[in-house]
Parts: structure tokens; C-alpha cells; sequence
């Protein structure tokens, strides 16, 4: 808050001039610490407890004859000294020379994995937000064709409990997976350590709910490295990628007293009295099927019985044979104030939305569902922002920074360069295990309400200005500082001594400009 302070010496009473508010950011909210989870470094005391390597196909028969290893103990041939265990995974793809080309819609796929070192100490998961895992590790690659200088492949991360762990009861003895996450990585022929938090990533089975409701009884951690289609080495048997120091970190945050935030509305969508423009529907599945079919309609299944963005799809065609892979969204635009981009920081922004779903399975509980957030400038999503959540039947809401989702298109460079550019926003919430967790029917419905995008602002409780005999009293509450200066623009500088609330000042003759400052 800004208060301009002027006093002139006459008989007259002294003029005191409210005249804008200031609202600043802190420098820094939090200090962190980490404290470690797993650690794997492939050494005799920190190796994989376990590992194994492996090769898919679908879309197709797979050839035969495939060969490949996963080396717990591997040293660089000029490491004569054996002074750095790494793990070395090694694949010849030779047979699937020509594969994709008799096997349109088909792929393939090498990766290996196993068991991170972990004592099993659960206590140590102290978090139940993803943000607060802290995954690192060092990988690269051997054998890349002429002309690739990167291999794209994906990190995942896996986390189980006993078997039974989630109930009802599943009929196999298997683990429980609670949660996989999967990162998209680009190595290169360099080790190169690469450093994500697990909300970068996107869950793979599995759900936060579990890994939040059970994860005080994880006894494993486990990896994996998977790459599909990857032509970037070429058909041949020198292929390698090498890997090292997997290290599983949860951040501690020490609050230091965060300042309060007002929301600045981007856009509201209730689909009542603040409609969208349009909506929309697809499906997807292994091969396409056309009789998969989905419908959007904007009707009364919302909150509360208001209206809603509805998504309604029949899998029933799936009676003949369940698909490696379906799924069925919606999506949705309309208005909103492209003035309000001011920040070129994602963590400016919050998205919420509400979601839930009808037609389960009986047998389940929930279904693993993505909000995709694109923003667009003429047609061209400069970033889209992913966010995995868990559907129930039940209404669930989603409010977070765009900052904690996953980048799944476009990048944050780019925001920041088209901030003023942007003049469309395009909102997309798929669910992705079709038909495994619905009926086989045409009553799946996934409805979606109340999506809110606002822009973040700093702010403070205003000044408040009054006149004591020949003082003039400034009060302001919470933990700011006053500052003053003699022109609105500034510079402006602490008012000696730092004083509290109330501040009391003589009236003279000389104009003030009075503003308080975030103390974090």
C-alpha cells in the first residue's frame, strides 16, 4: 500500500492523500533440506537388489531371435582401478529392421529395471505430495545411428506395498503397486545427471491417493528404464545405455511465513451463467475402433445439480476383445482475459477444477484421469500443462500451481515469450484405462465443472491513515515494513528504526509517499 503523506504549516487542517496500493513479492518463501529415501549406486554395498531386462512388441508378432542384458556391475573399460560401478544395459534390435513398416499402428520396445537399494523404512516417506520427491540420476547412451546425437526414452519409478494392501483383495499374490511415475528423459553419448521432481512426471499406475493412503507401509522401490520405438540406435547390436546413482530424495520445507495471495480471475467457466464457446469429444484406442464412441453435452450432472461439461462413451464394442490401450475425453474454450498474463512464472497461476465419473466397474474404485490445460496463441499451443488425477464417483477437486503440473507440450520458454500473444485457452480431461475400469456398456460418463484459471498476486492488508493533533498515525497489519520515499515511483527506503504498527510521524511541509513491504 502506497499512502502519500503532505503537511503544510497554515491554520488549516494538514491534507493527507491515499493514493494506490502496492502489493510485493518476496524473495524467498521457503528454505529446503532433503533427506534421503533409496539410494542406488551400483557399488557392492548400494547395488540394485535385484535386476532384469526385457523387450515388447504390440501392434504385431513378435520376430524371435531378440538378444539383451542388464549388467548390476558394469566398469568403463578406462576405469582400470574399478573405481565406479555403473549399470550397463545392452540390446540388439536387429530383427525389427522393417517391423514398424509391416506393422503400421504397431511398435517395439527394449528397457531393463529392477530393485533400488532401500531398507524398507517407510518412515522415511514423509510427504504425501509428489512434488516433494526428488529424483536424480545419471544415464547415457552407446551405439546411437549416424546423425542421432539423443535417444528419447522414459524413467519410471514404481512404489509397492504387500500384496492386499489396497482392498479389495485382487486374487494374486502379487505386490501392490500404490504408484508409478514415468519420466520423459533425453540422454545423450555424455553421462549426464538429470534431476526431476515426481510431479514432472505422469503416473503410470497406480495413484497419488494410494501412494498417499498406504505409503507408510512401502517395503520396495522399484526402476525402470524403457524405450519404445527406438530407432535412434539403429538395427544393430552396439547398443547400450548406461545408468548410475539413482538417488530418491524428500524435501523438507521450512515455512517462513508465506504472505497472503488474492486471486485475479483468467477465466471461470461454470457452464451456467459463465459458459464456454464449445466443446468437444474424441476416443482413441489400439486400433481405432470407429464403432468406440463418445458424446460431450453441457447438462444438470454438475455440482450441486448445476450444469456441468458431460462425456459419455460406449465401450461396449470392446465385448470382442479388450484393446492393449483406449481412452475417451472432452474438451472445452470460452472467454477469458488474456490481460491478466503478466508473469512469465507458471507458479503465478492456479488452475481448479471439479471432476468426477459414473459407470465404474463395480469392482473399482477409481480410474486414472489427465487434465491437458493448453494455452494457445493463433491455434499453436505454446505450453500444455498436464495434470494426472484419480477419478471417483464422488466429486474430487484439483487446485494447483501450473507450476506443479507436467510439461506436455510446448515449454515454459515459450510461454514466457508469447505472454502477450496468447488468445485462446483450450482446457482437455481424458481418462485412460478403457474399458479395463468401466462396464462394457454405454453409461460411462466423466463430468467436469467449475474450472477456474487465476493469476496469483502477492498482496497485504491496506494502510490506514488518521491525523492525531499534529501527528499523523500509519497502521497496517501483519509481518511488513514501512517504507517512504519522496516521489510515488520511488526509489523508497525502510523508515529508520523499523517500527511497528502504529507509526506516528509530525505533519510537515514536504510531500511522503508511504508503502509496506512483505517481511517473509
Amino acid at each position: 500500500m502506497i499512502l502519500s503523506l503532505t503537511g503544510k504549516q497554515s491554520s488549516s487542517a494538514r491534507r493527507i492523500f491515499l493514493l494506490a496500493s502496492f502489493l510485493a513479492v518476496a524473495n524467498s518463501l521457503f528454505g529446503q533440506t532433503t533427506n534421503l529415501v533409496s539410494l542406488t549406486t551400483f557399488e557392492s554395498d548400494a547395488r540394485p537388489r535385484f535386476g532384469y531386462p526385457y523387450h515388447y512388441t504390440y501392434g504385431g508378432a513378435d520376430p524371435g531371435g531378440s538378444s539383451e542384458s542388464f549388467d548390476t556391475s558394469y566398469y568403463d573399460p578406462n576405469d582400470t582401478g574399478l573405481t565406479n560401478a555403473m549399470g550397463r544395459f545392452t540390446f540388439d534390435d536387429t530383427i525389427f529392421s522393417g517391423f514398424l513398416a509391416a506393422n503400421p499402428g504397431g511398435g517395439f520396445g527394449y528397457g531393463f529395471g529392477g530393485g533400488a537399494n532401500f531398507d524398507n523404512d517407510a518412515s522415511k516417506f514423509t510427504s504425501t505430495n509428489r512434488e516433494d520427491y526428488l529424483l536424480s540420476f545419471d544415464v547415457r547412451v552407446e551405439g546411437l545411428q549416424s546423425g542421432m546425437t539423443t535417444a528419447n526414452g522414459e524413467f519410471q519409478i514404481r512404489f509397492d506395498a504387500p500384496d492386499d494392501t489396497i482392498q479389495p483383495p485382487d486374487g494374486d499374490s502379487n505386490a501392490d503397486a500404490l504408484m508409478q511415475v514415468n519420466i520423459g528423459v533425453t540422454a545423450n553419448s555424455n553421462l549426464t545427471h538429470h534431476v526431476f521432481t515426481l510431479d514432472q512426471g505422469s503416473i503410470g499406475g497406480g495413484s497419488q491417493e494410494n501412494f498417499a493412503v498406504y505409503q507408510s507401509l512401502i517395503n520396495n522401490i522399484n526402476f525402470a528404464m524403457n524405450f519404445n520405438n527406438p530407432e535412434a540406435f539403429g538395427y544393430d547390436g552396439d547398443n547400450a545405455v548406461i545408468l548410475d546413482n539413482i538417488r530418491l530424495d524428500v524435501i523438507q520445507p521450512v515455512a517462513t511465513n508465506p504472505p497472503p495471495t488474492v486471486d485475479i480471475p483468467i477465466l471461470f467457466w461454470n457452464f451456467d451463467d459463465k459458459p464456454v464457446d464449445y466443446n468437444y469429444q474424441y476416443t482413441y484406442s489400439q486400433n481405432n475402433t470407429p464403432q468406440f464412441t463418445a458424446q460431450a453435452t453441457i447438462t444438470n450432472l454438475g455440482v450441486g445439480g448445476s450444469n456441468a461439461n458431460v462425456l459419455t462413451f460406449d465401450d461396449s464394442i470392446f465385448t470382442n476383445g479388450t484393446p492393449a490401450y483406449a481412452g475417451s475425453g472432452t474438451g472445452f474454450g470460452g472467454p477469458f482475459d488474456a490481460s491478466q498474463f503478466t508473469s512469465t512464472n507458471l507458479a503465478s497461476y492456479r488452475l481448479d477444477f471439479d471432476y468426477s465419473v459414473l459407470g465404474l466397474d463395480p469392482s473399482k474404485s477409481s480410474t486414472p484421469g489427465q487434465m491437458q490445460l493448453a494455452i494457445r496463441t493463433n491455434g499453436n499451443a505454446v505450453i500444455t500443462v498436464n495434470f494426472d488425477v484419480s477419478v471417483k464417483t464422488n466429486w474430487q477437486t484439483l487446485s494447483s500451481k501450473l507450476s506443479k503440473g507436467a510439461v506436455g507440450g510446448g515449454s515454459a520458454a515459450a510461454f514466457a515469450q508469447n505472454l502477450t500473444n496468447i488468445n485462446s485457452i483450450q482446457p482437455n480431461f481424458q481418462v485412460t484405462s478403457v474399458p479395463g475400469d468401466f462396464g462394457l456398456d454405454a453409461d460411462n460418463t466423466v463430468i467436469v465443472d467449475n474450472v477456474r484459471l487465476v493469476r496469483l498476486q502477492v498482496g497485504l492488508p491496506p494502510l490506514t491513515i488518521s491525523k492525531i493533533t499534529n501527528n499523523v498515525v500509519i497502521t497496517w497489519t501483519g509481518p511488513a515494513k514501512l517504507q517512504s520515499a519522496t516521489n510515488v515511483a520511488g526509489p523508497y527506503t525502510d523508515v529508520t528504526g523499523s517500527p511497528a504498527s502504529p507509526y506516528s510521524t509530525p505533519a510537515t511541509g514536504t510531500t511522503r509517499f508511504f508503502r509496506t513491504q512483505w517481511v517473509p
